[in-house]
């Protein structure tokens, strides 16, 4: 359900609620505003971490790819040198340095290769908290606005209490995102 969506449902409660109990209407009408701006942050922190998750995959990629082509010039250097060594060949400096310099660069993407791992799937496990969160802020809007239609306050305790959930997965997934 978009925002706009959430923001119609609870027009349409508000407007079937009037003939009701004001002071209750004006707590729903606060409740629903409150939990439509959490979800409205949530969604834009699901959009920062999902972006992020895309950018970190990327560069993970880009390094295992260059780790990769070391990896296949060294075998062939390599090989090379172990065919010339079994002839009776001199080795070509050059190539004795570079196969040495393969060697650094692989020592040295690694680690970057695991590190970029870690922060793409970081990354994404933020956005499925905030992703969840905005789910249950959803839930929670279309049960606090058919509780007013119904007139059920049992209805706007439970839409409450399912907001709450939702608010907590987007508090703690931006607690996440942030250390």
């Amino acid at each position: 359900m978009s925002f706009e969506e959430m923001n119609d449902v609870a027009d349409v409660a508000l407007e079937v609620a009037a003939e009701g109990d004001p002071k209750w209407l004006t707590w729903i009408s606060i409740s629903t505003m409150a939990m439509a701006v959490i979800t409205a942050i949530g969604i834009l922190l699901a959009g920062i971490t999902l972006n992020e998750f895309f950018f970190e995959r990327t560069q993970e990629l880009v390094e295992l790819s260059r780790l990769g082509v070391d990896r296949v010039n060294m075998e062939v250097l390599e090989s090379k040198h172990h065919i010339l060594t079994v002839l009776g060949e001199p080795l070509d400096s050059a190539e004795v340095q570079k196969l040495e310099d393969y060697r650094q660069e692989a020592l040295v993407l690694a680690p970057l290769v695991a590190e970029e791992d870690e922060l793409s799937r970081r990354a994404l496990f933020e956005h499925e908290l905030f992703a969840i969160g905005v789910t249950l802020l959803s839930i929670a809007i279309t049960i606090t606005a058919v509780s007013a239609i119904l007139k059920k306050k049992s209805m706007w305790f439970s839409g409450l209490a399912v907001g709450a959930l939702g608010a907590g997965f987007v508090l703690f997934a931006t607690v996440a995102m942030i250390s």
